[in-house]
Parts: C-alpha cells; sequence; structure tokens
C-alpha cells in the first residue's frame, strides 16, 4: 500500500479506535459507580444487622416499624445484588468493544498492496461500519454492537441498583428519625 493509503486507513482506524475506547471509559467510570453504591448498600446492610434492635426500639411508635426494616434491608440486598450482575454487565461490554476494536483493525488486510481509490470520507464512514470486512466477520462485528445494545446492560441496571438503594436508606433513616 502507498503512503497517503496507509495514512488514510490510520486516521481512519485512529478515529474508530478513539470512539470505541471513549465508550469503554465510560462504561468503566460506571464500574465505579457500581461499586461504590455496592459497598454502600453493603454498609447499610451492616447496618441494618448490627442496629436491628435499636432501630425497632426506637421506631416503636412507628406501627409498621418491623415491616419497614424489612423493606429496607431486601432493598439494600438486591441492590447489592444488581450491582455484582451490573459488574458482570460492564465487563461483557468492555470484552465486546475490544473485539469490535479487533474487527475493524482486520479491515487493513483489504488494502494490503493496494492503493486506495475511494473518497476518504466515504472510505472512513464505511471503515467505522466495518463495510470491508468479509460476510462472516461483518455479521460478527453486528452481533457485538447488538449485544453492548441490550436492555439489560450495566447502562440501565445502574439506575434500577440506584433507586433501591436509596429506598433502602430511607427506610433506615425513616426508622431512625420516629
Amino acid at each position: 500500500m502507498d503512503e497517503q493509503t496507509e495514512k488514510i486507513i490510520d486516521r481512519a482506524q485512529e478515529l474508530f479506535s478513539d470512539t470505541v475506547l471513549s465508550d469503554i471509559e465510560i462504561i468503566k467510570d460506571r464500574l465505579a459507580y457500581i461499586t461504590w453504591i455496592t459497598a454502600l448498600a453493603t454498609g447499610g446492610v451492616a447496618l441494618v444487622i448490627s442496629q436491628s434492635e435499636k432501630l425497632l426500639k426506637a421506631s416503636s411508635p412507628f406501627l409498621y416499624g418491623k415491616e419497614c426494616l424489612i423493606l429496607a434491608s431486601i432493598s439494600l440486598f438486591l441492590s447489592i445484588i444488581i450491582g455484582a450482575f451490573s459488574k458482570y454487565q460492564a465487563h461483557q461490554s468492555i470484552r465486546n468493544d475490544r473485539f469490535i476494536i479487533a474487527l475493524a483493525k482486520t479491515q487493513r488486510f483489504v488494502f494490503y498492496r493496494k492503493k486506495l481509490e475511494e473518497d476518504p470520507i466515504k472510505f472512513s464512514s464505511k471503515y467505522h461500519h466495518c463495510g470491508y470486512l468479509d460476510e462472516d466477520n461483518r455479521n460478527l462485528f453486528k452481533s457485538y454492537q447488538e449485544a453492548n445494545n441490550r436492555w439489560y446492560s450495566e447502562e440501565n441496571f445502574i439506575w434500577a441498583q440506584l433507586v433501591l438503594f436509596l429506598l433502602g436508606y430511607i427506610g433506615i433513616a425513616v426508622l431512625a428519625v420516629t
């Protein structure tokens, strides 16, 4: 491949890789949030277990103190479970993104000992959609993209985890204040 072709392919690959690596950084940020929420939920469960008698005594005028304590415990425990599942999903997303980068890099082989005759902008667009892969690899690329767009990803489950976490701590706060 000539020097100009190599420059164009390098730029297209760099842009593609930077985009996917940015997605990986966002997933890693979510992983940090998931870890913090899970750790705080674990602390909440420990608090409920160790201070359950005091919380129930403090909430004696509160009619449903025991039920509130149970719901707070369940909410925090579910937050921990969702956190573990979310971490697994985040690692799956990172794995898929790494495979996507690897597949995109294999497109270079098509241009080995060839000169790029396409418009660089059209080439870059087709390159980003892995249009230079053979049919099997293109289907593999699409499957990894679809796997990253699943509804049960860490992106969606972090919100469920956060809601359960907040409900658990609100329950503890209600018991402690009443």
